[in-house]
């Protein structure tokens, strides 16, 4: 299995496009995750609604749920992350096009996703689940044909924070 990679959506605007195929009877699992319950997001699809949860460093949750749940068959899945202030925005989710959620993530993390247990994962979350709405790894039951993530605008750095991660 390759290594997971991070990917650097912090502090900028940022799509996930994901062409699914869910079985007759549903399926539940995680699209795609990054991070774990240290700190990270996951779009994940539980009890049939697609849910996208970012985890603030451990200390609190923002969550997105979609008001239907997904049928059987192709789809494709977005989050969309819209960046409207420093570690803030809104998130919007869509199936087929349609917006299914909303809401508002106040606090985004500023430094770096934890990486205990998981980079950027596709079908799959790490062992420590980015939140408590399922346990990892809780793969996809359906079929994945694709993931795409684009992010818009320069990558955030931040040298001095990252320097004093690195000596601790």
């Amino acid at each position: 299995m390759p290594e997971p990679v991070a990917v650097n959506v912090r502090n900028r605007s940022h799509l996930i496009r994901a062409d699914v195929e869910l079985p007759a009877g549903g399926a539940d699992g995680v699209v795609v995750a990054q991070g774990s319950l240290l700190g990270g997001w996951s779009l994940f699809v539980r009890d049939g609604r697609l849910t996208w949860v970012h985890n603030f460093v451990g200390l609190e949750t923002h969550s997105v749920h979609a008001a239907a749940p997904l049928t059987p068959g192709p789809h494709l899945l977005e989050m969309r992350f819209t960046r409207t202030s420093d570690h803030q925005g809104t998130v919007e989710l869509a199936i087929d096009g349609m917006v299914a959620g909303r809401g508002d993530v106040p606090r985004f993390t500023a430094t770096r996703f934890s990486i205990t247990g998981a980079g950027l994962t596709v079908g799959r979350g790490g062992g420590l689940a980015v939140c408590d709405d399922y346990a990892g790894p809780f793969p996809f039951g359906g079929r994945i044909v694709r993931v795409v993530v684009e992010v818009d605008g320069a990558p955030f750095a931040d040298p001095e924070d990252e320097a004093a991660i690195a000596t601790q």
